[in-house]
């Protein structure tokens, strides 16, 4: 087929082998197919410089490609991209030889007997583990036989695990390198983009970059490179994830713990999820869902069982990992600032609930940094007096003990490690009780701060965009604030959480979401939209106002509240992305939603304004997302 000169300069492509099998990409591509463009760019395996002309690029899988464009700025260039994988290995290593010496090499019985230098000239270090030995007992001097035994061999099976995963790390990162090599060639020669620009190089400006590519016939793709259509292929899989939960498709209540224990959707369930649903369903060749994923639910079922088994079976392996890492991570932190045990943080739950269709990680996270003062000074508001009271004899106590310690020191310093009380010297009461102290500091309520819930959530949902209908009017119930705090616990309470997710979720891939599999395959059918330049995309992620226009939140074309997202999830998600990406134009449908806003907007600031002195008005803008969640609530009032 002959392609247009100003689109590929000329370039002659042969069409695609009609005896190939269906699913698999030849050598010579289409470019009617939704894949063509690129490999990555032709050199080598990877081959996406034109092997006519070196000079121009053919990637044979855009999603890839731009994925990988993304994560090289994402992660701020070459330098950056190799040090972060190979200190990340060299951790991994470290984990695990340190782990392997704390629990194999240290005679434990001889350090914990040790008391005194006498008692102290015993061996420490255990260089033959796996022979029986004689060590001093804990609680005596009498020698005790002891040897390889059920512990050991636990961790030995924990240690094999460790290096098969360090392994697969290993060559992925090996992989990975050779990507963003050819990446790094791109960005260095064809965009020019230096690596010293890479530390602030916006991503605005990187699609421009391409679209003059384009334009000059150095990149060739069927279509004209856009930002919806860049971003719609990098967050393909996210978004039928997002608009999963939007909808409620996928249940993750535990049903033994339902109503005194929040959705079971942690690290470990995201991943699942992930591997069993996204995973699956789409083949890499054509970008489109498999038909077979629709048609055969049970496949899907069977897939939640499998997963489930093998996570049950390595649970034991996924739960030490996790609480040796976090503990190797987080250790020195909570010896240095034991108040960030009391610190929250948003749940995976409220991530994937915040998260917009085409939202990409940097726009994500810079949105949610911003969230988190306003989201603490609104729980702020919901103090427990009866755990301050405790807080404050807590404080009042262990300061009062510290003091004295620190006086005695300041008089004669060998006084911390000679005088004892029961068997402690004075250093161990004075880390103990300062610990104790600065935990408990941070429960003590600010005796001066005002009760203005309404105010606090307010100026947090311009971050969030998040105002579920339940809660309006009622900011200031406990019932709001406890529904709030599910989204946004405490650290400490949601890493326990998700130690015992890795032993709950098992039981649920197995024997509960296996049921839910038929609901998740016909959602996947019915929100799926075929595009010709994209392949098979969630419609919600396309904008299409046609089919899902929510009225409520000013869409000109109201539709059934199955095909509406909920909370107009598309349609705050089209005005993020139109104030991410400045410079793409929308559809006249698009326009027509912006016009109907801005007319809000302007209502909206009018009328605070007009309640404000002027010292006041720039604080009284309303916010594009604010006006339409009031539209949304003038909407259902005048209902």
């Amino acid at each position: 087929m002959k392609v247009d000169d100003d689109l590929v300069g000329g370039i002659e492509l042969e069409p695609q082998d009609s005896h190939q099998p269906e699913g698999q990409v030849g050598h010579t591509l289409d470019l009617d197919s939704p894949h063509c463009g690129s490999s990555l760019l032709n050199n080598g395996e990877m081959g996406w410089q034109d092997q006519e002309d070196t000079d121009r690029y053919r990637p044979q899988n855009l999603d890839s490609f731009y994925f990988r464009i993304y994560e090289y700025c994402r992660e701020r260039g070459w330098q950056c991209i190799v040090m972060n994988r190979v200190l990340n290995l060299l951790a991994l290593c470290f984990m695990i030889g340190f782990t392997g010496f704390l629990t194999l090499m240290v005679n434990w019985n001889v350090v914990l007997a040790c008391d005194s230098e006498a008692t102290c000239k015993h061996d420490i270090i255990n260089t033959q583990p796996f022979k029986k030995r004689w060590v001093v007992g804990f609680h005596d001097e009498k020698p005790v036989s002891v040897g390889p035994g059920i512990f050991t061999v636990f961790m030995v099976f924990f240690l094999s695990a460790c290096c098969v995963f360090l392994l697969h790390n290993l060559l992925r990162c090996l992989y990975d390198l050779k990507e963003f090599w050819i990446i790094k060639k791109f960005m260095n020669d064809r965009l020019q983009i230096t690596e010293e620009e890479m530390a602030t190089v916006e991503w605005n400006e990187v699609i421009d970059g391409m679209v003059r590519l384009q334009e000059e016939g150095v990149l060739i793709t069927r279509n004209k490179i856009t930002p919806l259509d860049v971003t719609n292929r990098i967050m393909r899989k996210e978004n039928f994830l997002i608009a999963m939960i939007n909808k409620g498709v996928v249940s993750l209540d535990f049903p033994l713990c339902k109503g005194w224990m929040p959705p079971f959707f942690t690290k470990t369930m995201e991943w699942c999820l992930n591997y069993c649903i996204t995973g699956h369903m789409f083949d890499p060749h054509t970008f489109k869902v498999k038909q077979r994923f629709i048609a055969h639910p049970d496949t899907l079922a069977r897939n939640f069982f499998m997963c489930g088994v093998a996570t049950l079976v390595l649970s034991p392996f996924i739960a030490l990992f996790v609480m040796l890492y976090s503990f190797f991570k987080y250790g020195q932190e909570m010896h240095k600032n034991p108040g960030s045990l009391g610190t929250r943080h948003w749940s995976p739950l409220a991530r994937w609930k915040f998260r917009e269709f085409n939202e990409l990680d940097h726009f994500f996270e810079k949105r949610l940094n911003a969230s988190y003062p306003k989201a603490n000074k609104y729980v702020q508001q919901f103090p427990s007096m009866f755990v301050s009271i405790i807080a404050k004899f807590v404080v009042f106590v262990g300061s009062a003990i510290c003091g004295v310690i620190i006086v005695l020191s300041l008089m004669d310093e060998a006084v911390l490690l000679y005088v004892k009380i029961a068997d402690r010297n004075l250093l161990w009461y004075l880390a103990i009780c300062g610990l104790v102290v600065a935990s408990a500091r941070p429960l003590v309520i600010d005796s001066h701060s005002n009760f203005e819930p309404d105010k606090a959530f307010t100026s947090l949902v311009e971050d969030t965009h998040y105002f579920p209908s339940k809660w309006r009017f009622k900011l200031h119930s406990h019932k709001t604030y406890e529904a709030f705090s599910v989204l946004f616990p405490f650290k400490v309470s949601s890493f326990f959480y998700e130690v015992l997710s890795i032993f709950i979720v098992p039981l649920m891939l197995m024997f509960y979401l296996p049921k839910q599999a038929s609901s998740i395959t016909k959602f996947v059918g019915d929100f799926t939209e075929t595009r010709p330049e994209l392949g098979d995309v969630c419609s919600f992620a396309v904008f299409d106002f046609e089919r899902h226009g929510n009225a409520k939140y000013g869409a000109h074309i109201p539709h059934d509240k199955y095909y509406r997202s909920k909370q107009g999830k598309m349609e705050k998600s089209f005005i993020t992305f139109l104030e991410n990406n400045p410079n793409w134009t929308p559809s006249d449908d698009g326009m027509l939603l912006v016009k109907k806003v801005q007319e809000r907007q302007q209502v909206l600031t009018a009328s605070m304004a007009s309640l404000t002195s002027d010292k006041f008005a720039e604080e009284s803008q309303s916010s594009m997302h604010s006006s339409m969640d009031d539209l949304a609530a003038s909407f259902t009032n005048e209902v």
